[in-house]
């Protein structure tokens, strides 16, 4: 008799249990189905990535990164591994249309206190360094691969009184907007155009090509993709090198010498993208002529964006370079000084 009182005082507590769970689920969310919601994601497709390597050329396929975190501070590491089982944070791809695809299919946390926000880079970088607030990624610049960073915020919305204020399963069963990931360029584009110079005498000059452009700058760099600072690259000191300009995905050596139009117009010299800066760049540039087989010494100059802040985020500058032939060195008439015959005399003594 003891142990059937005790079973049924059992049942009884379970029953009470989910009652109560019940009842307060449909007072902050009533009628509405207590089950997973998948995880979408959609990219704004505002930003120009024209002219950049063919992978980013109009979102065709473009390669991201994506975290979810606590909108609200709290363990990163623990929220991120809650959204995104396994590695932290899920790999996918930005179609022409905005639309993204994740490499497999993942449903927000049930009855979870985390609001989630949304984080992603791209491409694809290196092996991500997780703290309890911040996320940092290392990446390589080779001058011809954008670099781009977006996040994603709930818009706070309320139900019955109810206020949902990040990304959950909540929220999305309550008409919640989906995430929607707005990327930036995090570097500085700079698009070359050459023309050749009015020589005062053209039959003495002769004509040159452009052999090869390169920039001086940053070639690795870390972003910090959520936390303090998001948004920014940072250069990793000790790592500049020469970043050569890129006609699509070919350098000068692949592309060939650039010919300077006849008619003095402009033509197009190459992109290059890297580090903002607020300083000055260092452009080099090497050239040919037709008959020349020894070296040309290579022309080195500065490049400084107007205004105090430099080269910015984002940008895209236009550098017009004026190019002029090489002139042959003459002489019309050799002139040897005579000797100057001075009058004083020496007198001295030998032995």
């Amino acid at each position: 008799m003891k142990k059937n009182y005790l079973f049924i005082l059992g049942a009884a507590a379970m029953l009470a249990g989910c009652s109560n769970s019940e009842v307060i689920e449909q007072q902050g969310e009533p009628g509405v189905e207590n089950s997973e919601v998948a995880i979408s994601l959609d990219a704004m497709t505002n930003i120009k990535v024209d002219q950049t390597r063919a992978a980013l050329d109009g979102w065709a396929n473009t390669p991201i990164r994506v975290w979810g975190l606590d909108k609200d501070g709290g363990n990163w590491s623990d929220a991120t591994a809650k959204l995104f089982a396994g590695r932290g944070y899920a790999e996918g791809t930005v179609a022409k249309g905005g639309a993204v695809t994740l490499d497999k299919q993942y449903f927000y946390p049930m009855n979870n206190a985390v609001n989630f926000s949304f984080y992603a880079c791209a491409p694809n970088p290196g092996n991500p360094t997780v703290l309890d607030n911040k996320v940092i990624v290392p990446f390589s610049i080779n001058g011809n691969n954008d670099i781009l960073w977006a996040e994603a915020h709930a818009v706070d919305k309320t139900v019955g009184g109810k206020t949902y204020a990040g990304y959950n399963a909540r929220y999305l069963r309550n008409d919640g907007a989906k995430p929607q990931l707005t990327f930036n360029h995090l570097l500085t584009r700079l698009n070359f155009q050459a023309k050749k110079g009015v020589e005062s005498d053209s039959e003495s000059v002769l004509p040159v090509k452009i052999k090869n452009i390169t920039i001086t700058a940053s070639a690795n760099a870390t972003m910090i993709v959520a936390g303090e600072g998001k948004g920014t690259l940072t250069e990793v000191a000790g790592t500049t090198a020469e970043l050569p300009v890129f006609f699509r995905d070919d350098t000068y050596a692949t592309h060939g010498v650039l010919n300077l139009k006849d008619d003095l117009s402009l033509s197009e010299a190459g992109t290059v993208m890297v580090l903002p800066r607020a300083g000055a760049y260092q452009v080099t540039v090497e050239l040919a002529a037709d008959g020349i087989t020894d070296p040309i010494p290579a022309s080195t100059f500065e490049i400084a964006a107007e205004g105090v802040d430099g080269f910015l985020a984002g940008k895209a500058y236009t550098i017009n370079l004026t190019v002029y032939g090489l002139r042959e060195v003459k002489f019309d008439n050799a002139i040897l000084t005579p000797w100057d015959k001075v009058t004083d005399i020496i007198d001295t003594e030998v032995n």
